[in-house]
């Protein structure tokens, strides 16, 4: 029977990434889980960043953590500092850039049609 010890694997990731993980916000800093949790994860393919971030926050350092007032873009350079991609979903400094000319329209028809006439009834 092959046998997979989760917490020798544990140890060994943790070794060699060097816990514990500390973030600057501000003129605080706070000591963060060395691995995201499983549920965490969970949290973030939900787009439930708060809940994520409580997760990642020692309990007693969550109310010293709202207090310096962290930015969305804070929040997802934290998770994304465990490897954890959030795409363009996620970019908060603005719309995409325009990237060719407009799509053609999907119907011959106009609006003008159904514009009021002059006497206040739409034209058909």
């Amino acid at each position: 029977m092959t046998r997979l010890d989760l917490n020798a694997r544990r140890a060994a990731r943790a070794a060699a990434k060097g816990e514990p993980f500390v973030v600057r916000l501000g003129v605080q800093e706070f000591t963060l889980a060395g691995e995201m949790p499983f549920f965490c994860l969970e949290a973030v393919e939900d787009n439930r960043f708060i809940d994520a971030v409580k997760m990642l926050v020692a309990p007693e350092d969550w109310e010293r953590f709202r207090a310096c007032a962290p930015t969305f873009q804070d929040v997802v350079e934290i998770i994304e500092a465990y490897g954890v991609g959030l795409g363009e979903s996620t970019n908060a400094d603005g719309s995409s850039p325009n990237t060719g000319a407009p799509s053609r329209p999907t119907s011959p028809g106009s609006t003008a049609k159904i514009l009021p006439a002059s006497s206040g009834e739409p034209t058909r």
